[in-house]
């Protein structure tokens, strides 16, 4: 009986001491996940990036400037128009008169033409010249346009008692004459659409026939109007005056004329 009471009595207390350590006990937290360091090649092996389409670039369509557009075609009217003339001109005299152009195409065997910016616009004129001279009138221009709003505007035209030469400072200088009485020259400058006055010469014989006198001006006033010499400034012989006109011819010239007819 003693023996029985003793195990019970042990076992008691072992239960005892097991449900004590179990409250003793510890508790360790788990550790908390960590993160995996990946390395930025391996990251990027295993999720590639998406690349992107770069945008389109915008497509331009340059405004035709004065470098692109076909100058020649823009004056063909006057080209087509001066290449009919001279042709009529073998078999009929008349020809310059009939088709509205320069008398001197009777004094060439050929006609031809230049583009050639005289006012440094940007919009090249065009020259209208002659080619192997029947006699040497000197390089004159038969006429000379411009363009505005792509049409040709005519600046000048030469006929036989006014003749227009180019220098080659780009100004026009022309010669003419208002009878046996009366002659001159002038200095003109393209500018636009306009034909710019710049100085004139002119001569006219002294009221008692002993000779004539020179008179200049440097005022558009004087310009053209043979005989209004109220608006020069100034006299001189008329051979000096003369003198300063032949330098002025001798000066002149032409660009290189692509053969019209």
């Amino acid at each position: 009986m003693k023996n029985r009471i003793l195990f019970v009595a042990c076992f008691i207390l072992i239960l005892l001491t097991l449900s004590s350590c179990q409250s003793e006990k510890k508790i360790v937290a788990e550790p908390a996940p960590t993160l995996e360091t990946v390395p930025t090649e391996a990251m990027t092996a295993q999720t590639p990036v998406p690349v992107l389409d770069p945008m389109p670039e915008e497509t331009l369509v340059p405004t035709p400037g004065p470098e692109t557009l076909d100058y020649a075609n823009a004056y063909s009217s006057v080209i087509e128009k001066y290449r009919i003339a001279k042709q009529a001109s073998v078999s009929s005299p008349g020809a310059a008169f009939e088709y509205d152009v320069s008398e001197w195409i009777e004094y060439f065997d050929h006609v031809g033409y230049a583009l050639k910016d005289l006012d440094e616009n940007g919009v090249p004129e065009l020259i209208v010249a002659g080619i192997s001279p029947t006699y040497d009138p000197g390089p004159v221009l038969f006429e000379v346009f411009t363009l505005e709003n792509n049409t040709p505007v005519q600046l000048l035209i030469s006929w036989a008692r006014s003749r227009n030469f180019l220098l080659p400072d780009n100004r026009i200088y022309n010669e003419g004459s208002g009878g046996a009485s009366s002659s001159g020259f002038v200095l003109f400058k393209v500018n636009g659409t306009t034909l710019q006055f710049l100085e004139g010469y002119w001569s006219s014989n002294s009221t008692d026939n002993t000779g004539s006198t020179m008179y200049h001006t440097s005022s558009d006033e004087g310009n053209p109007g043979f005989g209004n010499f109220d608006k020069y400034d100034y006299t001189m012989p008329a051979q000096e005056g003369f003198a300063i006109g032949q330098q002025l011819c001798e000066t002149s010239c032409l660009p290189e004329l692509t053969l019209i007819a």
